[in-house]
């Protein structure tokens, strides 16, 4: 066999495990987006999280003014919560737990705006174990 013969056998070879390897990378690709597991924006939680430990200090405070801002502000975070989980149908008992978030958020405000403190801090209390709730199971 000369040379050259060996070399196009050699070649041909070469030519089939590049255009398998360029196949396998061409389905690996197409196949990450689908394989990808989506999470939810880590920042948006830390900011409800923050935002919990201010209505903490607040509800202390008695403070009607940021207590009901704060409240306003988690409301807003906690539908973009329930617009993440709404996406999944597998994750429906999420939007339930974001949606009792955001109501007790509404009463947390509502209460501290008419000075009911005591009610507040129920609607405070009953926030907190919605979220550890759905912590319980949807965090990591």
């Amino acid at each position: 066999m000369s040379a050259r013969v060996w070399w196009r056998v050699d070649n041909g070879r070469r030519s089939v495990i590049r255009h398998a390897a360029l196949l396998g990378l061409l389905v690996a690709s197409l196949a990450a987006p689908a394989l990808a597991v989506e999470t939810i924006d880590e920042d948006l939680m830390y900011d409800i999280d923050d935002l919990h430990a201010a209505l903490k200090q607040q509800l202390a405070r008695q403070d009607a003014a940021r207590t009901g801002a704060a409240a306003t502000k988690l409301q807003a975070l906690l539908a973009q919560v329930e617009a993440f989980y709404a996406r999944d149908p597998a994750t429906k008992d999420a939007v339930g737990f974001a949606r009792k978030a955001q109501a007790l958020s509404a009463q947390l405000g509502s209460s501290s705006a008419a000075g009911d403190w005591p009610a507040a801090a129920t609607a405070y209390q009953a926030l907190s174990a919605s979220c550890k709730s759905c912590h319980s199971r949807y965090n990591p």
